[in-house]
């Protein structure tokens, strides 16, 4: 099991890591890796990975789901453009 510095044992146990530690997690690796830290952030990973997704073919409805947004128009805002254009023909096949 791999557990962050900083996540909390819940009763259940499981580990909970808040939103502040997961950020300050983030910042440290990106230190490590040498990298601007004020040019990444959490949602760098969260625009990125739906991007990804994209690029990888992943249905629109999947992606939506596993970033929780609710509205196409939402996901699609995290997209950058490469995937963009895939994301908009997908999403006039099924929607």
């Amino acid at each position: 099991m791999c557990r962050l510095s900083g996540a909390k044992l819940k009763p259940n146990g499981k580990f909970r890591l808040s939103a502040t530690g997961m950020r300050d997690k983030f910042k440290q690796i990106c230190a490590m890796a040498g990298l601007d830290q004020s040019l990444y952030s959490l949602h760098s990973m969260r625009s990125g990975g739906v991007s990804e997704g994209a690029d990888q073919g992943l249905d629109h409805r999947d992606l939506m789901r596993h970033g929780r947004w609710k509205s196409a128009e939402t996901c699609e805002s995290y997209i950058k453009s490469k995937s963009k254009k895939r994301f908009h023909v997908s999403k006039s096949l099924f929607c």
